[in-house]
């Protein structure tokens, strides 16, 4: 595959190297999350401090605006993009915001160098001290393996397909179940089981709920077997 920008061929080999650097500096790294601050590349947490990284193959407004957007729920954030000069007007803007600046080296160098010499903090994060911890209570297991940051192509981990996840299984241990007794088997991201009885058996009948189906019990109403 032919190297694009900063001799790298896509934004996920990018977002690789600044995971893999993170995690060399002793950050528990977090990909491709869904929170209330957006769908955030790279969430990084180590003790009480939350950083979040975006990743894009250009230093412009649209990687700034977005790291903006990121401000109220990180301790540290930042942009990551290849080395290559910036505006300086946005690079003035990040000083003002305290949004910080990782350039990573040219793709074809990073097997020639040390990881810790193939990134460098052009500009340092500030530290935001109060922040809503909306973001860190986001963060699963599951973000840390499911999708990779930059790839933009879905198939990303979220709260509604981890609910699907565990309808399915205990469907699947339960065959015939009727509502009352999955709601209280499992946890969903529902705020109430009225709300979630509703909206799992709109999902179940249109097919988004996998390996589930509804029939219509006339004695004990809705009941959900294995497809």
């Amino acid at each position: 595959m032919t190297a694009t920008r900063g001799g790298f061929d896509s934004e996920s080999a990018l977002a690789a190297v600044v995971v893999a650097w993170l995690e060399h500096e002793g950050w528990d790294v977090f990909q491709e999350v869904e929170s209330p601050a957006g769908l955030c590349d790279i969430v990084a947490v180590r003790g009480p401090l939350v950083w979040s990284v975006e990743t894009k193959l250009a230093f412009g407004t649209g990687v700034v605006e977005q790291a903006y957007d990121r401000l109220r729920f990180a301790h540290l954030v930042s942009v990551a993009t290849p080395q290559r000069r910036g505006s300086s007007v946005l690079e003035h803007y990040c000083r003002w915001q305290g949004i910080g600046w990782l350039q990573v080296d040219d793709a074809v160098a990073l097997d020639r160098r040390p990881l810790e010499a193939c990134l460098s903090e052009v500009i340092a994060p500030g530290l935001h001290r109060r922040i809503e911890g909306a973001l860190r209570a986001a963060l699963r297991p599951e973000h840390k393996m499911m999708a990779r940051a930059g790839t933009n192509r879905g198939g990303y981990f979220t709260r509604f397909k981890d609910t699907c996840s565990k309808v399915t299984a205990y469907v699947r241990a339960h065959p015939g179940t009727t509502f009352k007794g999955l709601l209280d088997g499992i946890e969903t991201h529902y705020a109430h089981k009225g709300s979630a009885r509703a909206h799992l058996a709109h999902w179940v009948e249109a097919g988004k709920v996998e390996g589930v189906r509804i029939e219509r019990d006339q004695t004990h109403g809705l009941r959900l077997w294995p497809r």
